[in-house]
């Protein structure tokens, strides 16, 4: 058996939720450097990272042992320090007094590696995510089908409140009656068990691939509830109070940003993306609906418009068009995320519910996991 057949096995079972990594060798040239044979067949033995009760929960070491080859036993305390501090592994906490872990998914690592200059990581990471966020048909992206995040319209401009972001003079807002706790990124924050911020992925690859045009530098993603947990444990987090959470929000969307949710009724994260940059406004602008889908409304004119194009520019679908009668919305492009509302000065556009059967929780069936 060769040295790098448990790395190869590695691959593959990073690889499982994704299509095949064109980059592949990348990473397991960086698995030889980073990790023993020993340890990627450690590795191995650990469950799968998930969130969900109903799948094989983390194990403790003392599980472990009976895994793996008993020649290996004497050095796995030592093995698994390593691989938790490289992030390999995840400590998801305690059970009968002992440490409890899974493996990390690719997204966990390049969550981390993608800012550590240098690192042997640090240029797969940055590569695979290149990848998925510019391929044109999604072949390095999730191989799966299914829509891990949806757009929050914009809370000022669908509830009229402006402690959630800047609101035009005249805003015209829906009938309350159509906005339910699934809309609002206050309530997934304030319903949260903890909150963190963490830099933006998205920009940091398309900054090191030289393909930043926006000028967004300090904007951070949101992770909320365990994910928070999981981020602040590994460092690449930092917790923030809900208050600060929400001004956060608040900053984000008064500077144009879209905000996507982790769709799920027990979200993990609120990113506060930009058309430049962002994989999920990137993947909803070539008409995919793999990464994330749009928004429960759609937004229309309300008159009065003054023909300013402001909601144009700032409008990250290119989904108006300006007309002898004014602002002109695409609902086919669309996606509901009330930007063009809160920029118009005029009060000229507002947010409509698109479809009275449209559903209002984000439920992620029991057998996905947050992958992204």
């Amino acid at each position: 058996m060769t040295h790098t057949y448990y790395y190869e096995l590695m691959m593959q079972e990073l690889e499982k939720p994704y299509c095949r990594f064109e980059n592949r060798d990348e990473f397991i040239e960086a698995f030889r450097l980073l990790l023993t044979p020993q340890q990627a067949e450690v590795w191995l033995a650990f469950p799968d990272f998930s969130l969900l009760e109903e799948d094989p929960p983390a194990l403790p070491l003392s599980a472990i042992r009976s895994r793996i080859r008993p020649e290996l036993n004497p050095d796995l305390i030592s093995m698994v320090k390593d691989m938790e501090k490289k992030i390999f592994l995840v400590c998801m906490g305690e059970r009968a007094g002992e440490k409890v872990y899974m493996r990390n998914y690719v997204f966990g690592l390049a969550k981390t590696y993608v800012f550590k200059k240098g690192h042997p990581l640090e240029k797969p990471c940055t590569n695979w995510f290149y990848n998925v966020t510019i391929m044109d048909d999604m072949r390095l992206g999730l191989a799966i089908d299914h829509s891990f995040e949806v757009t929050l319209p914009h809370e000022g401009a669908l509830t009229g409140n402006s402690r959630h972001g800047k609101i035009p003079m005249n805003l015209k807002i829906p009938d309350t009656r159509e906005i339910v706790p699934y809309d609002l990124a206050s309530k997934a924050v304030e319903e949260a068990s903890r909150c963190a911020v963490r830099p933006c992925i998205c920009r940091q690859v398309a900054g090191a691939k030289g393909t930043k045009e926006c000028s967004y530098e300090a904007s951070y993603c949101i992770a909320l509830n365990e994910v928070a947990d999981a981020s602040i444990a590994s460092g690449e987090g930092i917790e923030k109070t809900k208050e600060k959470t929400l001004d956060i929000l608040k900053k984000c969307r008064d500077m144009g940003m879209v905000q996507q949710i982790n769709n799920a009724n027990h979200p993990y994260s609120i990113c506060n993306c930009c058309k430049d940059c962002c994989l999920c406004l990137i993947s909803l602008a070539k008409g995919e609906r793999k990464i994330s889908k749009p928004s429960r409304f759609v937004a229309s004119a309300a008159g009065g418009c003054i023909q300013c194009g402001i909601c144009m520019k700032f409008c990250p679908m290119e989904a108006i068009r300006m007309t002898i009668g004014g602002a002109l919305v695409i609902p086919r492009q669309c996606i509901g995320c009330g930007v063009c509302v809160s920029k118009c000065p005029k009060g000229a556009l507002t947010l409509l519910r698109k479809d009275p059967d449209s559903p209002k929780e984000r439920e992620i069936p029991k057998e996905k996991r947050p992958y992204l």
